[in-house]
């Protein structure tokens, strides 16, 4: 990490299933991500990172995280998750779900709760330390793809149960 703007798209995962109701899903999606958005770019210099629900219908929650890696400011992570949420209507429209990872932030969402979060201090990091792979595992509840920046302690949702990364 060397506290410069990384804008690249790394990669864009949309859940393969599409939501019934676009506009209703979109709506709360946007007051969702908003939200996220606002809380991860603000964060501490050492946490920016944020984790959400919204109410969608019929007793449905979307979840949502946000998380941005610690060198950069508060308005170079804003504009790397704002541009991840701009690139939504392009990869992910109408979709259950999405992963949007840039080289310095990650967005996410799902009908699911794909995460548990407990906060921790953060590892200290080597200078040139590259990126964890990225993994890909595939639940019933859908597509269960997992990283971590290291910011906190991370949990996803396998068949297995919940694994801490």
């Amino acid at each position: 990490m060397f506290s410069l703007l990384d804008l690249i798209p790394i990669g864009a995962s949309p859940n393969p299933r599409d939501f019934s109701d676009v506009e209703q899903f979109s709506q709360v999606l946007g007051v969702l991500l908003k939200d996220l958005v606002t809380r991860a770019s603000s964060g501490s210099s050492s946490t920016k990172f944020a984790i959400g629900e919204a109410d969608v219908m019929n007793f449905q929650k979307q979840y949502g995280l946000a998380q941005c890696t610690p060198d950069i400011s508060e308005s170079d992570c804003n504009r790397c998750l704002e541009e991840a949420v701009g690139y939504i209507p392009e990869c992910c429209s109408g979709r259950k779900g999405a992963r949007i990872l840039k080289g310095s932030c990650n967005l996410r969402y799902e009908l699911y709760r794909f995460y548990e979060y407990t906060a921790a201090a953060p590892p200290p990091s080597p200078v040139n330390s590259p990126l964890p792979p990225l993994t890909n595992t595939t639940t019933t509840d859908g597509p269960a793809d997992t990283f971590s920046i290291g910011l906190c302690d991370l949990y996803f949702l396998s068949e297995d149960g919940w694994i801490a990364i």
